[in-house]
């Protein structure tokens, strides 16, 4: 895992925040999240969507799931 000492501190304290809420213990979809920064946080599996980058390219008005 990539150490988070390393982030924004904007950045940091919205993922820190977001990985507190996580109880889930299946896939996360981080929906604009293309630079991953999520899978930092939590354990789980982070398939990210964003429109610039990330695991799923989408056009910014549907979803493709």
């Amino acid at each position: 895992m990539i150490s988070n000492k390393f982030l924004p501190y904007d950045v940091y304290g919205r993922h820190q925040v977001m990985a507190d809420l996580i109880t889930s213990t299946g896939t996360i979809l981080d929906v604009g999240g293309s630079l991953k920064e999520l899978g930092r946080f939590i354990a789980n599996p982070v398939t990210t969507v964003d429109v610039i980058g990330g695991d799923v390219i989408y056009d910014g008005n549907n979803l493709p799931f």
